[in-house]
């Protein structure tokens, strides 16, 4: 993979590291997804508690956003993930002592602090280090990453437990980051990183000098309102909405559709590393296709709707098994190219890409609940299904009506 001068001045570690991060929060995120029965019998809760402890850190996320914005527009990157990955490894540890389900959901709530950090901190990094398809490319493997750990705590978590007990449920993710937490620590004091406003690696051909001048020149929330309001990064904040929704509600409630439908076997890691090599492949679509990032959010958006909306009444064993992984690969290929439309928007890469991580976890945070309440009301999954399909739906919406007006927006296809 060629890479930017300003890509090579890097350290290959420094590129990994937020990488084998994201991997570390993918685990933890769906460790106890990858065991519902033992998490339902340990608590003596139902399936919408189950989307209640998905749902927790995602409120934090969500939270922490704005602040990690603002800290990564002013601040170097790699501190900033150290001390997140420092505390998402004490946190992990934490989860796994507990044994009351309102302490389980606080600690998961400042677990989710730190993960929201990392995704955000990471994200920004590397669209500072990267350019082009390149970043395209990259941001799908950030979130592959992610996705990658979520499918290793259903591939091992239920062996973990029957072997070691359930303090190795959250404590394995733990180890996955410490790679990650020596590489920060190493690199955390280095002046190679700068903050936004001190970058080197500028977006639009401007330089530094001249984005100082421009931040000097606008008020702190006239510059933040402008980036929030910006129409590509609404737009990208619906995309990333259906596409953060459905992975998540799908990721959380595999385990148990599979096994209500009698159907067992690792399908559940299935869809879990079919959305790693979608969220990791976007990027090479990207450059091996003639296809945009905008093109591709929209057809995949298309996918995805067509998907959700068939599951509730397929019957035949091959679609109840294909739908759910032709869903989940849809809403997985274009996670890059949301968040590289959102990084090109000029003026704060931080701040955009807070933006559409804060409001797609606004969103995901409450379907999982919700599509819980429904399954304890009705016995199926099919109401949670078709809402995904409207939201997926009013993605594509908003990407053909960006597309149509794309010659009055500033910001590359």
């Amino acid at each position: 993979m060629a890479l930017d001068t300003a890509s090579e001045r890097v350290p290959l570690a420094v590129r990994v590291a937020p990488h084998i991060a994201a991997v570390s929060v993918g685990y933890v995120l769906f460790a106890y997804a990858a065991v519902p029965s033992l998490f339902l019998a340990r608590f003596d809760v139902g399936y919408a508690a189950l989307g209640l402890v998905m749902s927790a850190p995602l409120v934090s996320i969500v939270l922490v956003q704005l602040p990690s914005g603002y800290l990564t527009d002013r601040y170097p990157p790699i501190p900033l993930l150290f001390v997140a990955t420092g505390i998402h490894a004490a946190s992990a540890v934490l989860l796994d002592l507990t044994h009351q389900f309102e302490t389980l959901l606080l600690l998961r709530g400042i677990w989710g602090l730190a993960a929201g950090a990392i995704l955000t901190v990471g994200a920004t990094h590397l669209s500072r280090i990267y350019q082009g398809a390149v970043a395209t490319r990259q941001q799908g493997y950030f979130g592959g990453a992610l996705t990658l750990g979520g499918a290793l705590a259903f591939f091992i978590a239920p062996s973990l437990v029957q072997m070691i007990g359930t303090l190795s449920l959250q404590s394995t993710g733990v180890l996955l980051s410490l790679p990650a937490l020596g590489i920060f620590a190493v690199y955390g004091r280095s002046r190679a990183f700068p903050p936004f406003h001190l970058s080197l690696f500028s977006k639009n051909g401007t330089g530094s000098e001249a984005l100082r001048t421009e931040r000097h020149r606008a008020s702190k929330l006239r510059q933040l309102l402008r980036v929030v309001t910006h129409p590509v990064v609404i737009v990208a904040s619906l995309a990333y909405v259906a596409s953060l929704s459905s992975y998540i509600t799908l990721s959380t409630f595999i385990t148990s559709y599979f096994n209500q439908l009698g159907i067992h076997g690792p399908l559940n890691v299935l869809a879990l590393l079919t959305a790693t090599v979608g969220r990791a492949s976007g990027g090479t679509v990207i450059t091996r296709l003639p296809i945009s990032d905008r093109s591709l959010i929209g057809v995949m958006a298309v996918i995805a709707t067509i998907g959700f909306a068939a599951l509730p009444v397929a019957h035949s064993p091959p679609l109840i098994v294909l739908l759910p992984l032709v869903s989940v690969l849809a809403v997985s290929l274009p996670f890059g190219s949301i968040y590289r439309i959102a990084a090109d928007v000029p003026g704060s890469e931080g701040t955009a890409l807070a933006m559409v991580i804060a409001t797609g976890n606004v969103a995901a945070l409450v379907l999982p609940v919700l599509t819980g309440a429904l399954r304890d009301v009705t016995g199926e999954y099919g109401s949670g299904f078709l809402l995904l399909a409207v939201l997926n739906t009013v993605a594509f919406a908003g990407i053909s009506m960006l597309r149509w007006r794309s010659t009055t927006y500033d910001v590359p296809h």
